[in-house]
């Protein structure tokens, strides 16, 4: 039996999802290399190999028309690692580490092979949307069990789920969900969009319930919930295509957003961003300590910033220092300079700019681009990409790049459509 190189390259690429969710985790969890949520040095070369065979299997696949952009994009990351690099290597960091530091920034490669295969129909993106949505829901609902029974028994059942300690709020134990959760709602609405029958299109319902109450009841991150819900109305609201419907609509939002302003539930959610409030305040002013502390180290070092930091130097000095990690985009540019804020113009924009151009040609694929741009922006206030959602962002731009592509070579303007 002959084995297709797309064939290989499938099976690369969803074994690398699944080792990063529960499917590897819980069942492995007694192994040196899945022992812990955060990547080992044994995993971390397996997932490398793992990304460089894909890449090579699917070169037979190459489009240049629907896989330039990509390129370029990972060309200017690729300035980053090399700045990363040289930095590590004038402080005398052994190689292993410095790529150890550097692997978030290594994901992005896994978009070549993505969208080859794309292109070239040897993997249909729905296909993939559905896989990543399902995986990544069975994982968030992994994680909720174990939450419930933590919180209730004081035993955890998978502690290599836990990535990083978040400790209790309001009885619950919270866990971060996974990377891929901040795929689920755009991917999820676009695959309700492309659905058939009523019980597809009500799986796909119910991942985004999965994914919203995981974010208000086990997460319990105020940002999450109100950004998700940003974008579930504003899907809602622009999937409308008849203006009348538009307005009683916007009539409807406004009357409910009018009702929830006045509950004591929406008064207690405003007054959580405030400093005064006990539960999360602090949380706010070690926000504001880590901007000023690391903004006078990247001051130093503008241009190239101040390259990839340990975890023992991302924290800023003082009782309520706070951490480097919780200052969003501000995470990257202090440590990679001017390089990665081009590579984050260039791949956010660039969602933006398709958005738009898809909006008169295809109305789902103009929303999918346009909601995951925007989750990850909005994230990107709290959480820089490459650290909480390194294994989102190829696919990310994958489906960025293939619908850009497939209604292109559909209305035959590939020639002068960018």
């Amino acid at each position: 039996m002959k084995i297709k190189y797309s064939s290989i390259t499938k099976f690369l690429i969803c074994i690398l999802v699944l080792m990063h969710l529960c499917f590897f985790l819980i069942p492995l969890s007694g192994t040196a290399m899945f022992s812990t949520s955060y990547i080992p040095k044994i995993r971390m070369f397996l997932f490398l190999a793992m990304v460089i065979m894909a890449m090579i299997f699917s070169i037979v696949y190459t489009c240049p028309s629907a896989n330039g952009v990509i390129k370029f994009e990972v060309a200017l990351l690729g300035i980053c690692w090399v700045r990363a690099i040289m930095g590590a290597s004038q402080l005398g960091t052994a190689w292993d580490d410095t790529l150890a530091m550097i692997w978030p920034y290594l994901y992005l490669i896994i978009a070549i092979p993505l969208i080859n295969l794309f292109s070239a129909g040897e993997w249909k993106a729905q296909k993939v949307a559905k896989f990543l949505v399902i995986v990544t829901s069975i994982d968030t609902l992994a994680k909720a069990f174990m939450s419930f029974y933590e919180s209730k028994t004081g035993i955890m059942l998978w502690p290599n789920l836990v990535n990083g300690e978040m400790g209790y709020r309001n009885g619950l134990y919270r866990i971060n969900p996974s990377a891929l959760s901040i795929l689920v709602i755009p991917l999820s609405f676009w695959l309700i969009s492309k659905a058939k029958s009523k019980r597809e299109k009500l799986t796909y319902v119910i991942t985004i319930l999965i994914d919203i109450f995981y974010a208000y009841i086990i997460w319990q991150a105020r940002s999450a919930l109100l950004y998700k819900t940003i974008i579930i109305i504003m899907l809602i609201f622009l999937h409308q295509t008849n203006d009348k419907k538009k307005v009683v609509i916007a009539f409807i939002m406004m009357i409910g957003a009018v009702v929830l302003i006045n509950t004591p539930v929406f008064n207690t959610f405003v007054d959580s961003f405030s400093k005064s409030n006990e539960t999360y305040g602090n949380s706010t002013i070690a926000r504001v300590n880590a901007y000023a502390y690391f903004g006078a180290m990247y001051l130093k070092s503008p241009f190239w910033g101040v390259g990839c930091l340990a975890t023992s130097e991302r924290y800023a000095p003082g009782v309520a220092g706070g951490m480097l990690e919780d200052t969003g985009f501000f995470y990257g540019v202090v440590q990679l300079g001017v390089p990665i804020i081009l590579f984050y113009f260039a791949v956010f924009f660039r969602g933006i700019y398709i958005s738009i151009k898809l909006r008169k040609m295809n109305i789902a694929d103009s929303l999918l681009c346009l909601s995951m741009t925007l989750l990850f922006v909005m994230f990107g206030v709290n959480m820089d990409p490459f650290y909480a959602f390194a294994l989102a962002l190829p696919f990310y731009v994958t489906f960025v790049e293939y619908v850009r592509w497939d209604n292109v070579k559909e209305d035959g303007y590939e020639e002068t459509y960018l």
